[in-house]
């Protein structure tokens, strides 16, 4: 959730904008004060790490302070001092306890490439692979997201953060690098965790911060080189720390729930989040492996200034759906576009055209589809081709349903007009829960909906307008009733209403 690639224009000092002084109240109302240390200015020890060129060294890789330095000026400085400070205080053995509870088997990144090199490789309905093909004008470029409960973050996060690198605009990075930096607590649940989890707010902040920073600056150093920087390189060594993953995706959360707190308190757009989502929301956003619902995904947008598309590709009842949703930052802004495609309960990466076009001179894209696990790949292909036979029996169910009640709805109002005492033997299907999103639906067993459709099958054998011999009679016979009565009081008792008045 206007076109990708589209930078935000600096501004000055004296530019002070509403939405800077939203974002100070908003760091107000979240209680994110920083320590005293986080929020010194470039101090001797800093000037030493311009002079000395220190690498600070985590998961190998390196960041180069004086770079950053370079790039980011003083800013950059508290962040720096945290990363380091951290690393050198950081538990390595409560870190590798807690990262047992995280599954790291299948990669978070399974696939990088052409939208229509993978359609070939892994959609076998045509028109579903027509379909790819069609948005591949739009959408040249996709990543496959590994499906745990967390795609929409990994994916919201992963375009975002490629984005940043890409365009290599300061001030993007800087704002989100200063975003994390300032968050004072990153919560998280575990479904299968029941004991008291141990705070790792700055594990995740420093492994986040740390390897996109990192990222950021080595794609700086290899520009200014004049050389091509290459993206399956950093859609790999993501891949290679796992750890980083959980961060995005954990941090992603936290920060998109302050703005939903945040938010609670705003007048405009209070009545936007139902009292369910009240009560649900922090509850899925704080549950890792969540999916994400409907309210969470616009305030994604809102909690990180940028207007989100989500592009629709899978095929209901009528034929391959295609549609897309944006939802904007601001209406009077020109922001960032982050994509994501949503096909069949499922979240994906996808950059724009362009966003490639733009840069295309300076980066090199994959000709050739990287494919991480491809055994994991084919088996969500397999799983979506049970979720198109399992959807289209849920379709069916409920239109069904809806024709029942339709049904039902008549009758009674026609028993009311026409005093007709009968109890036909309908049981309408219960409506089935829906999760998620309004473009994500979760589908039942497959076994459970043809008993229903049985069900219902058997209940429409049970069913007639009216029971009872002759029931076709009495029917006819009441609506001649019915429109006697309309035509007497047309041509009688309204001329005669007249003529009296006359007199």
């Amino acid at each position: 959730m206007s076109d990708i690639g589209q930078t935000h224009q600096l501004q000055t000092n004296t530019d002070l904008t509403d939405q800077t002084i939203q974002d100070k109240a908003e760091e107000a109302s979240q209680n994110q004060i920083l320590k005293p240390e986080e929020t010194q200015a470039i101090s001797s020890d800093n000037q030493n790490k311009i002079n000395n060129n220190i690498t600070i060294k985590l998961s190998k890789v390196e960041l180069n302070s004086k770079i950053a330095l370079e790039i980011f000026n003083e800013q950059i400085s508290p962040i720096l001092d945290f990363i380091e400070h951290t690393n050198k205080d950081l538990d390595q053995h409560k870190l590798e306890i807690n990262m047992k509870h995280f599954d790291f088997k299948h990669s978070s990144l399974q696939s990088f490439g052409k939208l229509s090199q993978y359609a070939d490789s892994n959609i076998n309905n045509q028109q579903l692979k027509d379909a790819y093909h069609k948005s591949d004008e739009n959408f040249p470029y996709h990543i496959q997201i590994r499906g745990d409960g967390n795609c929409f973050y990994r994916s919201f996060m992963i375009n975002i953060m490629f984005m940043v690198i890409i365009q290599q605009n300061i001030e993007d990075a800087l704002k989100i690098f200063q975003k994390v930096f300032k968050l004072k607590q990153v919560q998280y649940k575990l479904e299968k965790f029941n004991e008291n989890q141990i705070d790792l707010t700055p594990e995740f902040k420093l492994h986040f911060l740390h390897f996109w920073m990192s990222k950021f600056i080595d794609c700086h150093r290899v520009l200014r080189l004049q050389q091509k920087y290459d993206l399956k390189k950093l859609f790999e060594e993501y891949n290679q720390h796992p750890f980083v993953d959980v961060s995005t995706v954990v941090i992603c959360r936290n920060i998109i729930l302050n703005k939903f707190n945040f938010l609670l308190k705003d007048p405009s757009y209070q009545y936007f989040i139902t009292e369910e989502s009240k009560a649900n929301s922090p509850k899925y956003l704080l549950q890792y492996g969540q999916e994400a619902e409907d309210v969470i995904i616009s305030i994604a947008a809102k909690a990180f200034q940028v207007d989100l598309k989500v592009k629709n590709i899978y095929r209901n009842h009528e034929g391959i759906f295609t549609d897309q949703f944006e939802y904007k930052f601001d209406e009077n802004k020109v922001s960032n576009v982050v994509s994501v495609l949503f096909t069949k309960g499922h979240y994906n990466c996808l950059f724009e055209k362009q966003l490639l076009e733009q840069s295309i001179e300076k980066f090199n894209w994959p000709i050739e589809e990287v494919v991480q696990v491809e055994q994991q790949i084919q088996q969500y292909q397999q799983q979506d081709d049970n979720l198109e036979l399992e959807q289209f029996q849920q379709y069916q169910n409920e239109v069904q349903e809806d024709k029942d009640k339709k049904l039902l709805k008549t009758d009674q109002q026609l028993d009311k007009i026409f005093g007709i005492n009968r109890n036909p033997k309908i049981n309408p299907v219960g409506q089935q829960k829906k999760e998620g999103t309004k473009h994500h639906q979760k589908t039942n067993d497959i076994s459970q909906s043809k008993k229903q459709t049985k069900q219902e099958e058997d209940n429409n054998k049970d069913f007639s307008f009216f029971k009872g011999p002759f029931s076709i009679f009495k029917f006819l016979f009441h609506i001649n009733f019915a429109i006697g009565i309309g035509l007497l009081v047309i041509f009688v008792y309204r001329p005669f209403k007249f003529i009296k008045s006359k007199l």
